[in-house]
Order: structure tokens, then C-alpha cells, then sequence
């Protein structure tokens, strides 16, 4: 997981296979649904929509064939948030009732991912609610970086936007703050630096700070990510009188999100191009 939030993700990856294979090698049996959930975060982490939801899949039905291990509540927050991508929101909403049902310890461990997932969901439906409101503030409200490392670097930017459309920017700001720890303490990593951008430019409103971040994801092996800034950029231009520039970044944020699958992502957009006088096709996989 320390690896996911550096530009290590080949790293993190052989990581994970070199570790659970081990762990087949000495019989830990126990430990085999945290490896494909962990591997599933870092396949969501990468867009890989389907892999990440076949591994967080493999967490649940093996804690559930061993019966010596709860199943994961992180692996179920993975699934959550992969069909807000895909746009089954009623599946979300499954997810993430099983996530809360296991005991409060195993809960709580992998809380902020929960929290992530609800206010997601939340944010999908129309609005953040009093409770998803409230946990969200309690787990990224302060600019402890620690805090923002539960996630991986792909979901900070979520949390600044919908914290910032439910009226809440203090939420935002500290987000904002811990980005600023972290790249006090070592600005070496350039999707530290990445994120920072973003969060900066959807704080402030600001297009060189949005394209500095789109400059930064490019070569990051980000592509989820890079459609997200795409469309923040695409949103803000399109707010001037000349709306022409939004619409190439818009046009790439609808193309990365169809490729990953991400079919809610890719219809908002292409409803938000129809407005502006763009014909769009169908996301691959629509019907």
C-alpha cells in the first residue's frame, strides 16, 4: 500500500505476487484473502476495472471457503466502488451493506475505504447525506497525512470534489493540507506532486494548476485518474464564454473512462459533450 502512493507500481506489483506466493509456499492460508485485496485496490489504482473486481472477488469466496479469516471489508469497498464506475449503483449499494455487517473491529480496520465507498455512492445518487457527511469529515477532515494514506492516490481527488459539491471545504482544505505535508517531507514522488496539482486546481478554481496534473498523470499508469483531471479541466473551461478548449479535454477523459469500462463516467461525459454541440458514440460494452 506504500508503494501504491509512489510512482512504484511495477514495484507493488511484484510485491504482491512474490508475497502471496510465499504465503501459499508456508501454508498461511489465513493471509490469502488481504493478498488479493490488497491486489485488488492496486489494480483499481492502475484502472483496470474488471481485474480489480475478479481479485476483490477471489478475497471474499476464499475467506469464505477457509472460514478462518472475515471476509474483507476493503475488498468489499472495492467492488463498491468499481460498479459506481460501471454504473450499478443498487450493486453498490449490496456491497457496502456487506461491508458494514462484519464485526466492528474488521470494519473499522479498513474503515476509510467505507467511507470512501458511501461517499461515493452518495455523491452518485445526487447529494452527500447527514451520515455519509459526517463520516467523511471524521476520517479526511484533518491534514494528518496518515489519514489520506489509507487510500490510494487515485480516490484523494474524489474526496476534495465531493466534499466541495456537498458544501463542505474544510474537508477539501485539509486534503489540500496533507498533500502539502507530503510533498514537504519528500518531492520526489510525481503522483504526490500529481494530486497536489489537482486538489490545488479544483480548490481554487484554477486551469494551469488542473493542466500541470494532467501534465504529471500522463505518464503514470494512471488512466482513471488522468480521465478525472481531463474532465475537471473540461468542466471548468467549459464555464467561459468560449467553450471550445474544454471540449478536446473532455473528448480524452470519455475515451480513457470507455476503455476502462467505467460506462457511467463515459455516458456523463458524453451527456456533457451533447450539451456542448458534440456528437458522441456509444462507450464500448453500452447498449
Amino acid at each position: 500500500m506504500a508503494l501504491l502512493a509512489t510512482d512504484r507500481l511495477a514495484d507493488t506489483e511484484r510485491i504482491l505476487r512474490d508475497g502471496q506466493r510465499e504465503a501459499e509456499v508456508l501454508g498461511l492460508g489465513w493471509s490469502l484473502p488481504h493478498w488479493h485485496a490488497a491486489r485488488a485496490c492496486a489494480l483499481l489504482e492502475q484502472g483496470a476495472l474488471d481485474d480489480a473486481a475478479v481479485e476483490a472477488e477471489a478475497s471474499l469466496t476464499v475467506a469464505d471457503e477457509l472460514e478462518i479469516t472475515r471476509p474483507n471489508a476493503r475488498a468489499w469497498s472495492v467492488l463498491a466502488l468499481v460498479e459506481i464506475r460501471r454504473g450499478d449503483l443498487a450493486r453498490v449499494r449490496d456491497h457496502l451493506r456487506a461491508a458494514e455487517a462484519g464485526p466492528d473491529p474488521a470494519t473499522q480496520r479498513y474503515g476509510r475505504w467505507v467511507t470512501l465507498a458511501r461517499a461515493c455512492l452518495a455523491d452518485a445518487e445526487g447529494g452527500l447525506d447527514a451520515p455519509a457527511a459526517a463520516a467523511l469529515t471524521a476520517d479526511f477532515g484533518d491534514p494528518e497525512p496518515t489519514r489520506l494514506l489509507a487510500v490510494t492516490p487515485s480516490h484523494w481527488p474524489a474526496i476534495t470534489r465531493i466534499a466541495l459539491r456537498g458544501g463542505d471545504p474544510s474537508v477539501a482544505r485539509a486534503v489540500s493540507g496533507a498533500l502539502r505535508a507530503l510533498t514537504a517531507r519528500d518531492d520526489s514522488q510525481r503522483i504526490i506532486r500529481a494530486v497536489r496539482a489537482l486538489v490545488d486546481g479544483l480548490l481554487h478554481s484554477d486551469p494551469r494548476a488542473l493542466e500541470s496534473a494532467i501534465s504529471a498523470y500522463r505518464s503514470g499508469g494512471r488512466p482513471l485518474a488522468l480521465a478525472a483531471a481531463c474532465e475537471d479541466l473540461g468542466e471548468l473551461l467549459a464555464t467561459s464564454a468560449d467553450t471550445a478548449p474544454a471540449i478536446p479535454y473532455l473528448e480524452e477523459a470519455g475515451e480513457l473512462a470507455s476503455a476502462s469500462g467505467a460506462l457511467r463516467d463515459h455516458e456523463r461525459i458524453s451527456r456533457r459533450l451533447r450539451r456542448l454541440g458534440v456528437r458522441t458514440g456509444a462507450a464500448d460494452g453500452a447498449n
